[in-house]
């Protein structure tokens, strides 16, 4: 038998795993969408990167994920429009989380001369 202090870390542990887990397999399928030459450790590692820095935003998107599973639930018909709904989320989440990341990026190229002359 496990003490119920060691199941609860456990159970803890688990759940945020598998929170951080659905959170990289959310975008995860978007960058393989985006990329002109999809590459599967690149977006795995992109996907990885969002998540952990971007968790707060990460954690609504999967909280309305899940409304909308529960609503398909109540709803069955609704079943049909969870993938599209799922896929364009995931889409557009990720195009606004990233755009600033590479707004940034465009502007401290532009600071730093080039140096190749």
């Amino acid at each position: 038998p496990v003490s119920a202090n060691i199941a609860l870390v456990a159970t803890v542990f688990w759940i945020g795993v598998t929170l951080f887990w659905t959170g990289v397999v959310f975008y995860w399928l978007s960058f393989q969408v985006e990329m002109l030459e999809p590459r599967f450790w690149l977006s795995l590692r992109n996907s990885l990167l969002l998540t952990l820095t971007r968790p707060l935003q990460t954690l609504v998107f999967l909280g309305a994920i899940a409304l909308a599973t529960l609503l398909c639930v109540i709803l069955p018909p609704l079943v049909l429009l969870l993938p599209g709904f799922v896929a364009v989320l995931s889409i557009t989440a990720l195009r606004e989380l990233v755009q600033p990341l590479l707004k940034a990026r465009e502007q401290a190229n532009k600071e730093t001369p080039n140096s190749t002359a």
